[in-house]
């Protein structure tokens, strides 16, 4: 009988970064390095070249270019406590060089150690290894600790020499951030995360082709839990959509660390900031080169670019510039740090080439994001439709303009929308007339328990759905249903044959169909009630309130009108433009917008909710009149129908 030959076992690099797993402790004890106590400065000094081409400053490395990064660098030192360093910045800062590079030669050259390095993608994290990391390892002498790649035909042609370097006690991988899931069962006690920003922010694909497998960020420092006690991880990146960052959440976590630098005429410290660069233009708007400053918070004194060799000294040069916290940390362990490009050497970027660049992009939505997240090293933090309520207040029609009481010229019909707490009701009624002009006839706060059907506030909804608003009736009522939603059901249901008077809420799940809402069963009760997409609804609302006041009696489409009176003063207008709608990234990276909360207006919002309600209850009054099924009827023939059918025409 033939023996068959034993198949030959073919061993891949995740096949070897699990032997390493098995072997690294053993091996790392048994190999002689040198004392680590040196640290990470000490050996960047001693040992580093920066190869040319990849630097604006090639040769021998000195902290002295950029002596901000030395407190960073020292933060990975075998002797340092900090577990975790959290760096959001601008471009051209020498962070790539200064910390993460010469970070991956100590540990080859002094601290042996397995290194998890995740780039922006998978190319760009082979790119760094084959043009950074390892003319790096040749030029400062560190080819020697470093083993040979295994080359293979398989090796060749996938480019996996630019994945894994092995070194005397450690090793070094490079992936990109989808491929964090791969690596169960390998450690690493050194992650070094680069342009976290750039990551999707979870694993998988949108579509379902790929099964989500959670956080992107989780689950890369799950390959680190072995190492709990003894790991560092640097998170390192430009920040870019505030909504959808990682860097800044971990920046903010941290203690907030800022480079505070000396007022070269008083000595004030203080950490550089665009407000404090200043410039002049001619008479035709080009920048005047040396008019370019910084201008001091304290005595108002200037300083030039040049300044920097002296202002940004250390003192291990000298001088007095140091990092100082201004937050507590919220996580244990965690150092942040923030550097903008303000503070990049001579040679690297200079104010003036800041301010250049400010200029030319002047109103470039997406060019201003650009030198945002790549100058000021902040996230980019889009206003959207935001509204300031002093525009929309100072609108108001005085008595000789519109009396309150009288009906308004040109409008056709009244609709309530009303909005419901525990301790109160708020309700605003609004006329409506063509081209969805509108007017504000009253707002109303009812107080009272809405758990009680008796109390007050109950019954001064009702009052005001039977008031014949300036001697007509309401037409349509919608009242939220998010809150005590069955006492608003039975409330509804006693209106049921009187008219429109529906329970709302807004839609779970928003979508881009051109009907606005949807009626449903409640299950429990008689009538309908509204499922309403109140996001497309206050993008229509806050085109239409932004306009500005007719001139020579033309009014625009969508015009809205507010009374001069005591109901719509600043708290009104405050909470009816209490929104912005502003762009994030969802888990895939793909471009959204949202509604949310002006940053120091506040949360109330009952205004703009009782207007959303009224408005929707005028498109459903149209819907239920007009039998509207899938395609809605235009407005120029409700309107004719209404008048017709209401007596108005």
């Amino acid at each position: 009988m033939p023996v068959e030959a034993p198949s030959k076992k073919i061993f891949t690099l995740d096949d070897l970064d699990r032997q390493w797993g098995h072997v690294d402790v053993a091996m790392r004890a048994s190999i002689r390095t040198e004392i680590t106590h040196v640290s990470m400065t000490d050996w960047a000094e001693a040992h580093r070249v920066i190869p040319k081409g990849l630097s604006p400053q090639d040769g021998l490395f000195s902290w002295d270019v950029t002596p901000y990064l030395e407190e960073i660098a020292d933060c990975l030192s075998e002797t340092s406590p900090v577990q975790e360093v959290a760096v959001m910045k601008g471009a051209r800062v020498g962070f790539t060089v200064g910390v993460l590079e010469n970070f991956i030669g100590y540990s080859i050259g002094v601290a042996p150690h397995p290194i998890l390095y995740v780039g922006a993608d998978k190319e760009a994290a082979e790119e760094v290894m084959k043009t950074r990391i390892r003319p790096m390892i040749q030029e400062s002498g560190l080819s020697g600790k470093v083993f040979a790649p295994t080359v293979s035909a398989r090796s060749r042609a996938t480019g996996e020499t630019n994945r894994l370097i092995e070194f005397a006690g450690g090793r070094l991988r490079a992936i990109g951030p989808a491929v964090g899931p791969k690596l169960r069962g390998n450690g690493f006690s050194r992650l070094l995360l680069d342009e976290i920003d750039a990551w999707k922010n979870e694993v998988g694909t949108p579509g379902g082709k790929t099964k989500s497998e959670g956080s992107t960020l989780a689950n890369i420092l799950r390959r680190s839990d072995e190492y709990e006690e003894t790991r560092k991880i640097l998170y390192g990146g430009t920040p870019l959509l505030r909504a959808s960052s990682i860097i800044e959440p971990l920046f903010l976590a941290g203690d907030q660390r800022r480079f505070f630098v000396p007022c070269k005429h008083c000595g004030e410290m203080q950490f550089l900031e665009w407000a404090g660069i200043h410039y002049e233009t001619d008479s035709t708007g080009r920048l005047v080169q040396d008019s370019v400053h910084y201008e001091c918070r304290a005595c108002g004194g200037h300083w030039v670019n040049d300044d920097k060799v002296n202002f940004m000294r250390t003192k291990r040069q000298g001088g007095t510039a140091e990092w100082r916290p201004t937050a507590e940390p919220r996580r244990r362990g965690l150092r942040s740090y923030h550097l903008p490009s303000f503070y990049s050497p001579i040679g690297f970027r200079s104010w003036e080439s800041i301010v250049q660049e400010w200029l030319d992009v002047g109103d470039d939505i997406t060019k201003r994001q650009t030198i945002v997240n790549t100058v000021f090293g902040e996230t980019w933090y889009e206003v959207g439709r935001a509204i300031e309520y002093e525009k929309v207040m100072v609108r108001r029609e005085s008595q000789e303009e519109w009396e309150p009481g009288t009906w308004p010229m040109g409008a056709l019909c009244i609709t309530i929308g009303a909005d419901i707490q525990k301790d109160r009701i708020e309700a605003e009624v609004v006329a409506w007339g063509e081209g969805l002009e509108s007017w504000s006839l009253g707002y109303h706060v009812f107080k009272g328990e809405t758990e009680d059907p008796t109390s007050a506030a109950w019954t001064g909804l009702r009052d005001l759905i039977y008031s014949e608003p300036c001697g007509h009736l309401v037409n349509a009522v919608l009242i939220d249903s998010s809150y005590n939603g069955d006492m608003v059901y039975s409330f509804c249901e006693s209106f049921l044959g009187e008219g429109i008077v529906l329970p709302v809420q807004g839609a779970e799940r928003q979508t881009n169909q051109r009907k606005l809402y949807t009626l449903l069963d409640t299950g429990t009760h008689a009538m309908k009630k509204v499922d309403l997409q109140t996001n497309q609804l206050k993008t229509q609302f806050y085109r239409m309130v932004s306009k500005s006041r007719p001139e020579q009696g033309l009014t625009p489409i969508g015009y809205c009108h507010f009374p001069l009176d005591e109901a719509h003063g600043e708290r009104y207008f405050k909470q009816l433009t209490a929104e912005e709608e502003v762009t994030y990234r969802d888990n895939f990276g793909r471009p959204k917008r949202k509604w949310q909360p002006i940053k120091g207006r506040g949360k109330r919002n009952e205004a703009l909710d009782c207007r959303l309600y009224a408005m929707g209850a005028l498109y459903v009054m149209k819907g239920i009149y007009m039998d509207e099924v899938d395609e809605p009827v235009r407005w120029e023939t409700f309107w004719s129908w209404w008048r017709e059918s209401s007596g108005l025409a």
